[in-house]
């Protein structure tokens, strides 16, 4: 009974430690499209004295909730991820949905020519990957650009090779692509 009732304890902490990283995945997705928004009304939040003040604090909350979260899923990490199936196709969508509003006020195009392949992989990584991807080709737009997406099978390996192109001004600190919420742009 009492082995019975300590594996029982050792199966909730188990899905307990599921739960908060999944959590936390949810809300570092959460704060950096927060933080992503700000930054793209920056100017205007800075040029009120009043809103700029607003903007300061926000930052600095979602920073300090990114930090926590970034905290539990480092800790989380230490389990073992379990992949999911990933439509490049709609992953890549998704990731416009986001930004098309910035994509919108800077009069960019989005031509996604991925191809309909399935992987296996952690959604929320490549997501946050892709994601600061693409805002950084959008940061390095002056006007009226393209970002361009494509994607191939590379049959002789079985990778996938996923391609964006810009006509930007290039990226800098490609190190911190995979850090959730990272940014060095306005």
């Amino acid at each position: 009974v009492q082995n019975k009732d300590y594996q029982n304890d050792l199966d909730r902490f188990a899905l307990l430690g599921k739960f908060s990283s999944i959590l936390s995945h949810e809300i570092g997705n959460s704060l950096c499209k927060m933080k992503m928004n700000l930054d793209v009304y920056k100017e205007d939040f800075e040029n009120n004295e009043n809103l700029g003040r607003v903007y300061h604090i926000l930052q600095k909350e979602i920073a300090s909730l990114c930090k926590v979260s970034n905290e539990i899923t480092q800790f989380s990490r230490h389990t073992e991820i379990i992949p999911i199936k990933i439509n490049i196709f709609m992953l890549f969508e998704g990731i416009r949905e986001k930004v098309l509003m910035k994509l919108n006020d800077n009069g960019i195009k989005f031509i996604n020519n991925t191809r309909d392949y399935s992987i296996m992989g952690d959604y929320t990584k490549l997501q946050t990957a892709f994601l600061n991807f693409i805002n950084y080709s959008i940061n390095s737009i002056e006007k009226d650009g393209i970002i361009e997406i494509t994607s191939k099978l590379l049959t002789n390996t079985g990778k996938l090779s996923v391609i964006i192109k810009d006509n930007g001004n290039g990226m800098t600190d490609i190190d911190q692509i995979l850090k959730p919420s990272n940014t060095n742009k306005i």
